[in-house]
């Protein structure tokens, strides 16, 4: 039998080192290459600011990458008082769940229609006002997301006196739509959610107690409830119907706190 050669040759001590030096970079390729993969499917920073209700839904608003350079108010009285149209974050307006996050709107002042960007006027919420006739050179408009805005009353309603009633047209409401309003009798809508975006999709918080009067210019029922997720005293919104005050309910006025919309076959009331 023939006997074995030892072919190995000894390492210089150079050699050696670079030899432990590939092998420790091989080790952390290996322990770092699950990390880094479990690092991608993790929301980066930046989602911390949901555009809209639902944060993780592209289709929910279409502001970005204009909406990164968001400037930060602290409150809706704040973003009213703000001189410039822009997109803000702040608490959300409008959420799901227990916990208010913040979000990005875009606030257009009165007047400054032409400052809006494409990504903001091209929304539903944006085409539905306007083609409901909303005055844009006198009020203002908060966008929410594609299918939710907040109108703004321009200086020179809130320098006026406060009517006593309006007519029950409610024209501020835009068809499809079911609208809450800050008084009764409809003098000052506060917030418009489109029927074809928002039906069927659960039980939404505001971020605050609102409500003395209400448009449900939709085909199917919409549902207030004056606790977070449709929790405590229900109020049923008809479809097609309107409802010049609260305060005979036992939701009472002022006290709504978060709304859902119903299917037309889903009926409620």
């Amino acid at each position: 039998m023939t006997p074995s050669v030892d072919r190995r040759m000894p390492l210089s001590r150079r050699q050696a080192g670079r030899l432990l030096v590939a092998a420790a970079v091989a080790v952390t390729a290996l322990i770092t290459l699950p990390t880094a993969a479990t690092a991608e499917a993790v929301p980066s920073a930046s989602t911390d600011l949901c555009v809209g209700v639902q944060c993780d839904t592209p289709e929910s608003g279409s502001f970005v990458p204009e909406a990164a350079a968001a400037a930060s108010v602290a409150s809706l009285e704040e973003l009213k008082a703000q001189s410039t149209s822009g997109f803000y974050e702040l608490p959300a307006l409008v959420y799901r769940g227990d916990t208010q996050p913040r979000s990005v709107v875009y606030y257009a002042k009165a007047g400054e229609l032409d400052l809006m960007p494409a990504s903001v006027r091209n929304l539903t919420v944006v085409q539905d006002f306007a083609r409901n006739g909303f005055n844009f050179a006198a009020d203002g408009l908060i966008v929410i997301d594609h299918g939710m805005a907040m109108p703004v009353p321009g200086a020179r309603a809130a320098a006026a006196k406060r009517p006593k009633a309006k007519a029950a047209t409610i024209n501020d409401c835009p068809d499809r739509y079911f609208c809450i309003f800050a008084d009764e009798y409809w003098p000052y809508l506060s917030y418009a959610y489109s029927g074809p975006v928002y039906t069927g999709t659960g039980w939404h918080n505001f971020g605050t107690n609102i409500g003395k009067s209400m448009g449900n210019f939709r085909d199917g029922d919409s549902l207030l409830a004056d606790h977070g997720m449709g929790t405590g005293t229900q109020y049923c919104a008809r479809e097609r119907s309107s409802d010049a005050s609260l305060a005979n309910n036992a939701i009472g006025n002022g006290n709504a706190s978060s709304w859902a919309m119903l299917r037309g076959a889903d009926d409620r009331c």
